[in-house]
């Protein structure tokens, strides 16, 4: 069976439209695609094999004086990933394959991966460090530490998304914010990121940080707040999650709808518990 007319183009299309991946996602996707499809030759995507996928990696690694593309460790597992991704896609949406080609041994595996989750008094130090900076870097923050959202998620949110009454929340619609699937979730919205909201614009995201800029604020409070890790937006969301299960109570089904996550074991993943941990509120960031 050959490759069926643009797959590539129907695989980016799932991941814009379903997915919500961003534009430099799926660039970076469509070049991973381009060099596979390269090294495979009069072989269709859909026939491909784990010779296949094998000799990928040796091009990827391979120095550039002698035809490879000279990379390395995280560089070659993005493009595994990626690769994975567009096989699963295939067997399960596209149903034009069984199964995926991948090697085991190949396949990066986020669950074995210990990502760091800031500690409540570290969360802490997070808050007062960030207070320093502008209010559009706090209220990023606060919407990946007391809200729990993704990244991409967060940099979109806007006055009207954010209903401050009694019960403070933020509510994300799939056909205004980048949103992973189509599914509109509410989410809780702490104190202080009502009260940093409260004077805010009415138009325009409240926190429309561009992705060196994120970069550049993460390193800074990873330095003042004397983290003992580096510090990344999604490792607020792992601290968001764990204290939902650890110090709210949450059901971890309720974890998963708050978190957007289709699978329970995604959800696992986020939940660092550690039963020497003090249940008790610090009063900064929406922080135990």
């Amino acid at each position: 069976m050959k490759a069926a007319p643009g797959i590539i183009e129907r695989f980016l299309a799932y991941l814009e439209q379903d997915q919500k991946r961003s534009p430099n996602y799926l660039r970076n996707v469509a070049c991973t695609m381009g060099m596979f499809q390269k090294c495979l030759g009069h072989n269709g995507l859909t026939t491909a094999a784990e010779i296949d996928i094998r000799r990928f990696k040796l091009y990827l690694e391979r120095p550039k004086s002698d035809g490879g593309r000279g990379q390395r460790g995280s560089s070659v597992a993005q493009h595994i990933v990626r690769i994975s991704r567009f096989f699963r896609w295939t067997r399960e949406r596209a149903k034009v394959r069984e199964d995926n080609p991948i090697p085991r041994d190949l396949v990066y595996d986020r669950a074995k991966e210990e990502r760091y989750c800031p500690t409540p008094a570290e969360a802490a130090r997070i808050v007062v460090a960030v207070a320093d900076r502008s209010e559009r870097e706090q209220i990023l923050v606060h919407l990946l530490l007391g809200s729990g959202l993704r990244l991409e998620e967060a940099t979109t949110v806007t006055r009207s998304d954010i209903a401050t009454g009694e019960h403070p929340a933020v509510t994300l619609n799939p056909f205004k914010h980048k949103i992973k699937g189509q599914k509109e979730r509410t989410v809780p919205a702490s104190p202080e990121l009502v009260a940093l909201v409260e004077t805010a614009d009415e138009a325009g995201p409240l926190a429309p940080l561009a992705r060196y800029q994120v970069d550049v604020l993460f390193a800074w409070i990873t330095e003042h707040a004397e983290l003992p890790k580096k510090l990344t937006p999604h490792c607020l969301r792992h601290a968001f999650a764990t204290r939902a299960k650890q110090d709210w109570r949450w059901d971890i089904d309720e974890i998963r709808a708050i978190m957007g996550h289709e699978s329970i074991e995604t959800t696992r993943r986020y939940l660092h518990l550690d039963s020497r941990r003090i249940v008790a509120g610090v009063g900064t960031g929406g922080v135990a």
